[in-house]
């Protein structure tokens, strides 16, 4: 066989595999964007675009999500106390406005709103570490903790440590990691929780013979739950770079959410319902999990979680629905922002109607350049449309809260970006209490003090190179 002939087969085999693909992507796909975005992909960047498409756009779990579909719907006829959480929520607490979409999320979730919720706020590592600490020392029961990053650094150790030894006394000690974002995590720093007596699983995990490669549909979930009690909610995963220990990133900026009431025992059935899909161990919140609290006093939150096993994904109809009917203003702080067509056209649609639009995120060095350019792109629409931007100076800006007209917020695991609202597992707090929310409007502000605000016109001027890169960068916009 010639060379030429070689030649001329080797490349009728490649037009065949990337119109194969280009195909696959449109039948799959159901965003036109999406479809657009990875045939353009498969098109325009050869190899680079097809093995990205293999790994990250091309679904192969279709079974293990139709048993996660299974087990969702198990489970929302497996713990009928959570009803009575409902009767917790005082009438009237939410505006008339407004509560149509608290009882949406009830629809989507399961989960309903409680009153008589206190919450600490932490914005640092260390304060929330601390706390979490404390929590878990104190458990007798049970520790249930998710992460989607648990490193093999000193405090990945510190909380096994800890856990082990409660794990020793007797406790039921359960670890949850996402087998995509703690791939570091070593069998032997788990070992001590093991012998102890605890149990770790990962969500997904790898396994290249059954074609279980794929880096989408990850649990991006961070639960910590300490007796039905104590719970804990936000943004921070495991590892010292949430100390500001990470010499790239340094100081880090987050936001967790400590919680002590009825709201806990939604957090433990967001977790029995991964545990028990990950592990094949049934675990069920039992009634302590669920006090039949009466008490209006405190805060109201209401737990939600979004997901692709979900018909309607609540926490993406959360983000837009807000964006849509806010009237006064919409604070948002992600560091991942990345908008679908639908998303543009709810923000886009409130600043042109008057509302105060924010967007805080961060800056330069990011923690990865291909997000944060892919992010870049969507920024001077955002710009022309009246959105102000912020970009974090003070280190790295890790908090996923939206702030909506002093009476709605968002806390949690989602970022304002594809991946979260389409194909990761996230769960957020919501919170309807004006004094809770006003805390976190001031800590808003004065994080902007340490930001730097976007100029339109001169972001509108930046060099060609950086507008290309920009714009190669948003072509995987489906993932990121």
């Amino acid at each position: 066989m010639s060379n030429k002939l070689l030649l001329e087969i080797i490349s009728v085999c490649g037009y065949l595999i990337t119109l194969g693909l280009v195909l696959t992507a449109l039948k799959r796909k159901r965003e036109p964007v999406s479809a657009l975005a990875w045939s353009l992909a498969i098109i325009f960047l050869p190899f680079i675009g097809a093995i990205a498409f293999i790994l990250f756009g091309n679904n192969h779990i279709h079974r293990p999500l139709k048993r996660k579909k299974r087990q969702r719907r198990r489970f929302h006829t497996l713990c009928p106390t959570l009803s009575k959480s409902a009767a917790t929520y005082p009438a009237g607490a939410l505006s008339e406005y407004w509560s149509p979409l608290r009882e949406l999320m009830t629809k989507l979730t399961n989960i309903p709103a409680t009153s008589g919720n206190e919450v600490s706020l932490y914005y640092e590592g260390n304060s929330a570490y601390g706390a979490m600490y404390q929590a878990i020392d104190s458990a007798k029961k049970y520790i249930y903790l998710q992460s989607y990053i648990f490193q093999n650094d000193h405090v990945g150790k510190q909380f096994i440590e800890r856990m082990a030894a409660k794990a020793k006394q007797g406790v039921k000690v359960r670890l949850l990691y996402d087998a995509i974002g703690s791939h570091k995590l070593r069998k032997s720093t788990l070992e001590p929780l093991i012998q102890a007596g605890g149990r770790a699983a990962p969500f997904l995990p790898i396994n290249i013979l059954r074609r279980r490669i794929q880096v989408n549909l990850r649990n991006h979930r961070k639960i910590l739950v300490v007796d039905g009690k104590t719970g804990f909610i936000g943004g921070m995963n495991i590892g010292k770079e949430y100390l500001g220990e990470d010499p790239n990133l340094g100081y880090w900026r987050d936001t967790h959410l400590k919680i002590l009431g009825p709201t806990v025992g939604n957090l433990a059935y967001v977790f029995a319902e991964d545990w028990n899909f990950a592990s094949h161990e049934q675990i069920e919140p039992d009634e302590e999990s669920f006090p039949d609290a009466t008490a209006s006093q405190g805060y109201a939150l209401q737990i939600i979680s979004g997901g692709p096993d979900q018909d309607v994904n609540a926490i993406r109809e959360w983000y837009y629905t807000v964006a849509a009917r806010a009237r006064q203003r919409l604070w948002i702080s992600t560091p991942y922002f990345i908008p679908d067509e639908t998303m543009i056209d709810g923000l886009r649609m409130a600043a042109n109607m008057g509302v105060d639009v924010r967007l805080l995120t961060q800056g330069q060095p990011p923690d990865q350049w291909l997000p944060y350019l892919a992010a870049r792109y969507y920024w001077e629409e955002m710009l022309a449309a009246g959105v102000r931007i912020w970009r974090y100076g003070k280190g790295m800006f890790h908090a996923k809260v939206i702030l909506a007209d002093g009476l709605l917020a968002s806390v949690g695991t989602a970022n304002f970006n594809i991946r979260s609202l389409h194909l990761d597992f996230e769960v957020n707090c919501l919170i309807y209490s004006p004094v809770l929310i006003a805390e976190l409007e001031n800590r808003f502000l004065q994080d902007l003090a340490d930001s730097e605000e976007v100029n339109g016109a001169i972001f509108k001027k930046r060099p060609g190179w950086i507008h290309a890169a920009e714009n190669a960068c948003r072509l995987f916009s489906p993932i990121l």
